[in-house]
């Protein structure tokens, strides 16, 4: 049967051969189409008596009620079911393209997810009845995902957050599509993507915007996927190989792009990497451009210290945690945490890449009047279980040797610094003579927005508890994970896919070779190191892992009679060479060649600094673990690690502990 359909259409098939059906429209009826009604198609589907249901999708989705429904009806039928992807299925058409028994996709076709959305009006009642309806919606297409792909909903969840789109072989990757067949020639798209409110659709498919005076390089960096950056830049990595050797324009193009991208001034991109500017340089030209007034400073992302008055000592963030779970299973929460939580969405730009979580806050304002003390007025109110960014200080063996966590970050950030300095000259009274003129010179250090992630367990019944202690755990469990990985990034982030640069990889950093077992010696030569450059000033001090550590406290610092040992005090408070010093297992013992050697950093901990942008947001996840009785917390931070000077520190290599 072949019904007088515009928008879509079932061809019934001769004995033997597969039923199809093709989907070329929106899903469900609006104003100004009547698309794929989910009404009519399933009565139809339901009537087909045959072995096999080829389905041919090209759509932008639309009403998740309807595809739903066809999603559902398609499951049910007893044929075997196969989804061909022949230009686009989006939104909720990737839900419907899940239905087959297979999946298949063109080779040049594009699949996309995101989170459903919709409108309301009325008040507030109204408003958080569609909230949670989105997040029932939401639900029900992660389950429809997660049966396909078998990813954990939290990894799902953050993609349909971001709005990811995917090429065949990414959608075959992420587990949706079982096999990718060749090219097909397709016609142009008829519906707007751009008017459905898609917001990263590829330049391919958007309908042409009116004409611009962006050079037509930089529109290609600035819309086209990274793949595609790498190819603009050929040419300006072979015209400079021969003056710069290995350096490698690719990965820095990248790095550019994303940095002004998130300034508002990509049109700028093309122009940076064709003068060859590194990505420091590139940032304090977007400081410049900032002060100069050329582009406005981009919408924080950062996390509001919010002001509680005197609930702040109240805050919990066990009760937070139980927040966010009423609000993952779609019952109403209230109180304190949900109050901070909704002042934070307040804050937050429009364009921040929420989770689906409860945000909490790092650092909490209290500005309750105090009536004694040296300095009576608006003082801080002891808190009783201690702020989040406090703890991370704590555990950090970074920063409790000095290193600097910056919050409220806005854009991409550099920092100058000085790489010559002015010369004094001595001269005489009148001596008919100019001096020579000297500058000072400054270079810069960028940093730029990460986004990381962290996941942990808690107990559903360890978070109903109210005690001290219970909140007290909760919080340094999650500065715990927080902290490792922030550390771990200080000291050995390897730069690539999307770390940052630690120490022991950053430029200018002393090298000291040990060796074998460190000398009294040697150690004090990296301390040398640092003072021939003028930076023996500020935090400084050694950080190693607690076996050399071990190893530093039974050797001797000379082998003359009545010696002292090289490492005095404890793992955690030691002294080497009247310098701190401080062991952590964060520090790897297992570099070099052979992974037998362990590092040793000494510097100026001052100058290195750990910058974070956007709220914490914590995700509950009470499905993944249920049979456990535990409940998952992902949370989510936008971090990044820099060293304003690498001549404040130095690193071993070569140490061993035998």
């Amino acid at each position: 049967m072949t019904p007088d359909r515009k928008y879509w259409e079932i061809k019934n098939s001769a004995e033997g051969a597969p039923a199809e059906l093709w989907i070329y429209e929106q899903i469900g009826a609006d104003w100004f189409s009547e698309g794929v009604t989910a009404k009519d198609l399933c009565k139809q589907l339901a009537q087909l008596n045959v072995m096999n249901i080829d389905v041919h999708i090209n759509s932008p989705g639309g009403s998740v009620v309807d595809g739903l429904a066809i999603y559902n009806a398609l499951e049910r039928h007893p044929a075997t079911v196969t989804c061909y992807i022949d230009g686009l299925a989006a939104s909720i058409a990737s839900v419907i393209a899940l239905a087959g028994n297979r999946v298949v996709m063109a080779d040049n076709a594009l699949f996309m997810i995101h989170n459903p959305w919709g409108c309301a009006q009325g008040d507030s009642n109204e408003m958080r009845k569609m909230a949670d309806l989105l997040d029932k919606f939401r639900d029900s297409i992660v389950g429809v995902y997660a049966k396909k792909c078998g990813m954990a909903d939290a990894e799902i969840i953050a993609a349909m957050d971001a709005e990811t789109w995917m090429n065949a072989e990414e959608a075959q990757a992420f587990g949706f599509v079982d096999e990718i067949s060749g090219q097909l020639a397709m016609a142009a798209m008829s519906f707007d993507v751009a008017a459905l409110g898609f917001r990263k659709a590829p330049a391919a498919i958007v309908k042409p915007a009116a004409p611009t005076n962006e050079p037509a390089d930089s529109s290609a960096l600035t819309q086209a996927p990274v793949a595609k950056i790498m190819e603009v830049v050929v040419m300006t990595q072979a015209a400079a190989a021969p003056a710069t050797g290995a350096r490698d324009f690719s990965k820095e193009a990248v790095e550019i792009v994303t940095m002004c991208n998130t300034s508002g001034c990509s049109n700028k991109a093309a122009d940076f990497i064709a003068a060859q500017l590194s990505p420091d340089q590139v940032g304090k030209q977007i400081l410049d451009l900032f002060h100069s007034g050329a582009i406005a400073a981009p919408a924080s992302e950062a996390a509001p210290i919010v002001d509680m008055g005197r609930e702040a000592k109240n805050y919990s963030y066990a009760r937070a945690i139980a927040a966010g779970l009423e609000l993952r299973e779609g019952r109403a929460a209230s109180g304190l945490e949900v109050d901070i939580h909704q002042e934070i969405c307040k804050k937050l730009p429009q364009n921040y890449a929420a989770k689906g979580g409860i945000f909490i806050p790092q650092r909490v304002q209290n500005t309750a009047l105090t009536t004694t003390g040296t300095n009576t007025g608006k003082e801080t109110v002891f808190q009783e279980y201690g702020e989040f960014i406090d703890i991370l200080r704590n555990m950090m063996g970074t920063t409790r040797m000095g290193a600097r966590i910056l919050t409220g970050l806005v854009g991409p950030i550099a920092f100058p610094k000085q790489t010559g300095a002015s010369t004094l000259v001595w001269t005489g009274e009148n001596s008919g003579s100019d001096i020579s003129a000297s500058n000072v010179t400054f270079g810069s250090v960028t940093m730029t927005p990460k986004t990381c992630m962290a996941t942990g367990a808690l107990s559903r019944q360890l978070i109903i508890q109210s005690t001290p202690d219970v909140e007290g755990i909760i919080r340094n469990d999650l500065a715990m994970i927080h902290a490792l990985g922030w550390d771990l990034a200080a000291l050995h982030g390897t730069g690539q896919n999307n770390q940052p640069l630690g120490l022991y990889g950053q430029t200018g950093v002393n090298a000291v070779a040990m060796g074998g077992v460190p000398t009294f010696g040697k150690l004090v030569d990296m301390a040398t190191a640092i003072a021939t450059y003028n930076a023996l000033f500020g935090n400084t001090g050694f950080l190693t892992n607690p076996l050399m550590a071990g190893k530093l406290m039974q050797t001797l610092v000379a082998s003359a009679a009545g010696s002292k040992m090289i490492w005095e005090g404890t793992h955690i408070e030691g002294v080497v060479a009247g310098f701190a010093a401080c062991a952590t297992n964060q520090v790897s013992a297992a570099l070099g060649s052979g992974n037998d050697e362990i590092g040793i950093l000494f510097g100026n901990w001052s100058d290195l600094m750990i910058g974070m942008w956007g709220a914490l947001e914590i995700l509950v996840d009470p499905y993944s673990m249920k049979k456990q009785g535990l409940l998952e917390i992902t949370s989510f931070q936008m971090a990044d690690v820099a060293a304003r000077r690498g001549e404040s520190f130095s690193k071993a290599t070569g140490a061993k502990i035998a």
